[in-house]
């Protein structure tokens, strides 16, 4: 199928070696002479408790509030920050208009799979933003962004309600971006996975490690949270891939099942004879019992999906 295609992220503008220097930043206290410089391709994780100043240092760095100190762009760097691209989503659109204005020029298969790729299969790419979690606007936000060819990615706990095939989605795609991303995030798996260096704020001060650093009891308040390991992630993968496969084939049998009837109810006012009628009747009567066992089961599924994405959000 067109829509199973895989479409490549496009590479992001040349920059020169040095993409982003921050000299001796300080900001009310919270942040104190914070420096380090970013290079081209490096995709660093900015780690810290609650309130430490992570997100008031990319809004430093984004133009968003006032500071002391320096921020430096490199030649030719386009940085974007995410969360200003979820605000300016149009509820009224669909996953597919969105993408739509990024690449008009494409044939609606192309944008389908592209649009694939982040998760929105089939008929998804027809959900208006309305409709979409806070999750699935991120990473819809975040495929859009990419069309543009920024060489910086800023992103401020991007995993924030996503379930788990939207955070590997989110981990695929960051992991091909050739350009350099600043990501505040909780999720320890998703920074070792994307990462090459490992910022840690405390006290003020940033500090730079081989490994992503917590404060003990930050770090065993967010190992309880987030380790649910790999295999036991993985299971959980595949048991929501079977519900979702699970409704599709039973949305097909109810189709099938509601033809049949109307076929034999057709057939049952044509039928003269009797004996006939009745066997047409018994035929409809077990039809309408499978479609209503079908019906059931289809609820039951949908609950299971909606219960477990509400415990990832």
């Amino acid at each position: 199928e067109e829509e199973e295609k895989r479409i490549d992220i496009p590479e992001p503008d040349n920059t020169g070696y040095v993409v982003l220097e921050v000299k001796n930043v300080s900001w009310n206290g919270l942040l104190k002479n914070v420096s380090f410089t970013v290079y081209q391709g490096d995709k660093i994780a900015i780690v810290g408790p609650n309130g430490s100043g992570k997100t008031t240092l990319l809004k430093i760095i984004n133009g968003q509030t006032d500071y002391t100190g320096q921020v430096t762009f490199g030649y030719n760097v386009k940085a974007v920050y995410l969360e200003q691209f979820v605000d300016q989503l149009d509820l009224e659109n669909t996953v597919f208009d969105e993408l739509f204005e990024e690449m008009p020029d494409k044939p609606d298969y192309v944008i389908r799979a592209y649009a694939g790729r982040f998760g929105f299969r089939g008929e998804d790419v027809f959900k208006t933003i309305a409709d979409l979690s806070g999750g699935e606007r991120q990473i819809l936000a975040l495929a859009k962004v990419l069309l543009r060819r920024p060489n910086v990615l800023i992103l401020d706990e991007p995993t924030n309600h996503m379930d788990l095939e939207t955070v590997e989605a989110l981990e695929s795609a960051l992991k091909e971006y050739k350009g350099a991303v600043l990501l505040v995030s909780h999720d320890l798996e998703l920074i070792r996975n994307v990462c090459n260096r490992f910022f840690t704020i405390k006290n003020g001060e940033l500090l730079e490690s081989n490994e992503p650093i917590f404060f003990s009891k930050e770090k065993k308040k967010v190992e309880k949270e987030k380790n649910v390991d790999f295999e036991e992630k993985k299971r959980l993968r595949n048991q929501l891939k079977s519900w979702k496969k699970q409704l599709e084939e039973l949305k097909e049998r109810e189709n099938e099942i509601t033809y049949m009837i109307s076929d034999l109810e057709s057939r049952m006012h044509k039928e003269q004879d009797y004996v006939k009628l009745m066997e047409l009747m018994g035929e409809k009567e077990k039809l309408e019992e499978e479609l209503l066992r079908v019906m059931e089961t289809f609820e039951e599924i949908e609950r299971k999906i909606k219960e477990f994405e509400n415990i990832e959000d």
